[in-house]
């Protein structure tokens, strides 16, 4: 975690010298480097450690805590009660990079909730999700800053506006994948995924399964 002055000239005596079959040396500046070209790794590792960066969320993190705002805890799969097809359609829509895909609901918040739903509930049995893994740099961007700094990466991310009027035509052009959540207020025609309402026993179910 510190700076190592003259790491390369110690790195090429040690593979002279030593029986390894190659030395590499990375210091500080060398992972201070590297999480700024992977911003969501920064986002996780600053959870990790206790710290909140300004404006952006792993999708997890904000998953969590969305479920514990309620005592107890809202169980997972209500979310996704009659909506498994749905959670579905939207992983498939995943799939290419540089792709935009709309999740209306009847708020933004409840969009929000289906997408972390269904990205980070794995028994959908689902065989085109082998392909992409966007679970580990899918992100929530609170603001236009942090979604310039997120968009403007080589390194390709889910990204997922919760504020208005984001640049998404910029983040599709470097090849991230963006997810719209939208509510009852927002243009419907915009939505490739338009959510129905929660399935009576299915959710039935759901807090039963929760109970026992």
């Amino acid at each position: 975690m510190r700076r190592f002055p003259g790491k390369d000239e110690w790195a090429s005596r040690a593979r002279t010298e030593g029986p390894w079959r190659d030395v590499r040396v990375l210091d500080g500046d060398d992972l201070y480097a590297w999480l700024e070209q992977i911003p969501e790794v920064h986002v996780w590792v600053s959870e990790q450690l206790g710290l909140s960066p300004l404006d952006v969320t792993s999708l997890g993190r904000w998953w969590d805590s969305w479920l514990r705002q309620t005592a107890p805890p809202t169980p997972a799969e209500l979310v996704l009660a009659g909506r498994r097809d749905a959670a579905r359609e939207l992983r498939r829509a995943l799939q290419p990079d540089g792709q935009v895909v709309g999740v209306c609901a009847d708020s933004r918040e409840e969009a929000l909730a289906f997408t972390a739903a269904a990205l980070l509930v794995d028994d959908l049995d689902d065989k085109f999700w082998a392909a992409i893994d966007p679970v580990s740099n899918a992100v929530v961007v609170d603001s236009d800053r942090a979604w310039s700094r997120l968009a403007g990466t080589g390194r390709l991310s889910v990204l997922i506006p919760r504020f208005d009027r984001p640049d998404v035509a910029g983040a599709i052009r470097n090849g991230h994948r963006v997810i719209v959540p939208m509510g009852a207020s927002d243009d419907r025609s915009r939505a490739q995924i338009q959510l129905p309402p929660v399935g009576r026993e299915e959710a039935r179910e759901a807090f039963h399964r929760a109970r026992s």
